[in-house]
């Protein structure tokens, strides 16, 4: 038997019709393969994900049929495309299985590849297909939602979630429309059996939120939304990022932390890179300090009793030690003061992000120029 090259591949297009997206050649697509409407003879073209290539036996991967190429230099135009990620148009004949040499599928002969549409490209293709068609039913757009999510999840492609959740969606609504369907408990069931074929992390949450905006009075939506983290604010419902985010807190990158916990954390790690006896400065005389604290005047170095005249005592207070010297952070309802061993270093409006992070690094590169040309002024005036 002469050496053999096989393109291992799995079948995008879905349809039953011959599509035009990529041609006037005719399209053979995975219904019309189950079928065994395969055009035996005819030139013919299917679309698939390029997974690699075997050059000793007939393989398939996830359709019924054995794609073998006509000449092996046809294998050299395949290097430029990337397996699991690139789908290809294949152009060929195909014929029947011949059993006395041991085939068990039909047979697609290869005579010429070329590039074909992305993922995104082809599901978005059926997906306006389909969603034009007055006679596609709720049943066959969840069909190809099941589709799309096989590919979602065995190519780990994230661009294909928006068109998942679209087309789940979409399916749910006309199967609602032509159904009698019209109480809670029967919609959270329709929409329990299409999120079962079709498992999207987070698509059921999507969902039952819009649907419980009909149904506001559900205990059956009302306790799976919980079920599934969503929480409920000012009549809306949230997952559980957002809920927290609207609450105020902060995703430091591996946890959601009070937005004053997060700040301080951020405020550390750079007093961390200080020489914090530089920060420590009061540069007016403590009289002056008195009188603006008694006047309600918040000024750079004052101590915490100071602080605490002008401002109130605070509704917080964090303490952390760097190199056993106290960072105090006191927490107002609309601002928060930082105390570097007893002395207020600055004042600080929420929420501190990047930019905040760099006008604190600047703050702290001003004090400690600001202390070293004072001590230079002292060495020349002793």
């Amino acid at each position: 038997m002469p050496l053999r090259e096989i393109i291992i591949v799995s079948i995008l297009f879905l349809g039953p019709q011959q599509s035009t997206l990529l041609g006037a050649t005719p399209e053979l697509t995975l219904d019309d393969i189950r079928a065994g409407k395969l055009r035996l003879g005819e030139t013919s073209r299917v679309t698939g994900k390029y997974m690699g290539r075997v050059d000793l036996e007939l393989q398939v991967h996830d359709i019924p049929l054995s794609f073998i190429l006509s000449d092996v230099s046809l294998g050299r135009s395949l290097l430029s495309y990337k397996p699991n990620v690139d789908n290809l148009v294949l152009e060929g004949t195909v014929r029947k299985a011949n059993a006395e040499q041991g085939e068990k599928l039909p047979v697609f002969k290869v005579e010429k590849i070329s590039a074909g549409p992305t993922d995104v490209e082809y599901f978005r293709h059926w997906i306006d297909r389909t969603t034009r068609d007055p006679s596609a039913s709720g049943a066959r757009l969840l069909t190809l939602g099941e589709r799309i999510y096989q590919f979602f999840v065995t190519f780990q492609n994230d661009a294909l979630y928006p068109l998942l959740r679209e087309t789940v969606k979409g399916s749910l609504e006309r199967s609602l429309r032509e159904s009698d369907i019209r109480d809670a408990k029967s919609t959270l069931r329709l929409v329990e059996s299409g999120i079962k074929r079709v498992p999207a992390p987070g698509l059921l949450g999507e969902i039952l939120a819009e649907v419980a905006a009909d149904y506001p009075e559900s205990p059956e939506i009302r306790d799976r939304l919980l079920e599934v983290g969503y929480r409920k604010r000012n009549g809306r419902w949230l997952d559980k990022d957002e809920f927290k985010s609207q609450e105020g807190f902060l995703w430091d990158g591996t946890r959601w932390v009070k937005a004053a916990d997060h700040e301080f954390a951020l405020v550390l790690s750079v007093l961390g890179k200080e020489n914090l006896t530089n920060l420590i400065l009061r540069s007016r005389t403590t009289r002056e300090y008195k009188d603006l604290a008694k006047s309600g005047d918040i000024a750079r170095g004052m101590t915490r009793a100071e602080i605490a005249r002008a401002a109130g005592f605070p509704n917080r207070v964090r303490r952390k030690q760097i190199r056993k010297v106290d960072i105090d952070q006191w927490d107002y309802a609309d601002f928060r003061i930082y105390f570097v061993d007893g002395h207020s270093l600055f004042l600080w409006t929420p929420p501190v992000e990047e930019e905040g992070v760099k006008a604190l690094e600047g703050l702290a590169k001003k004090a400690a120029q600001a202390v070293e040309g004072n001590d230079k002024k002292r060495r020349r005036n002793p």
